[in-house]
Parts: structure tokens; sequence; C-alpha cells
């Protein structure tokens, strides 16, 4: 059920935040079933693959500023 919270899309992301009880999200009517199928993880913004190298990942916190998209929530 918390797999959800690693997805690339919004209103996964959003949703189902705990690890056990999901009575709580049903209750409130907030539970968000899963996708059926492979579960699909990571950002959709940093799929480049100048993003996915070693030096990538430890140059994305100074690179991340300069894209909007990326700090923006729609």
């Amino acid at each position: 059920m918390h797999r959800g919270r690693h997805s690339p899309d919004m209103p996964e992301t959003n949703s189902n935040d705990a690890f056990v009880f999901s009575f709580w999200y049903r209750l409130f009517r907030t539970y968000h079933a899963p996708r059926t199928g492979e579960p699909v993880f990571g950002l959709n913004t940093l799929h480049d693959s100048a993003w996915q190298s070693v030096w990538g990942l430890l140059a994305a916190p100074v690179r991340a500023r300069h894209i909007g998209a990326f700090w923006s929530v729609a």
C-alpha cells in the first residue's frame, strides 16, 4: 500500500502514507487503490541520462535549482 508514495504520478504520491492500517483512508474516503502491473518509481523530471550517473546524482542538488518544473507542484 505504501509503495504508491514513491510513484512519479502526483495523485498516487499524495496518498496512502500508512504501512499497515488502511482503515483510516477507507473511513475518510481518501484511499487510493494501487495500479495493476509493474510499479513505477522515481521522478518524471529527472529521467535524462545526464541525471542518471554518479556525477549527475552528486550534482543534482545544485543543478535542480535551475529547473523550474522540478520545484513546482501541479
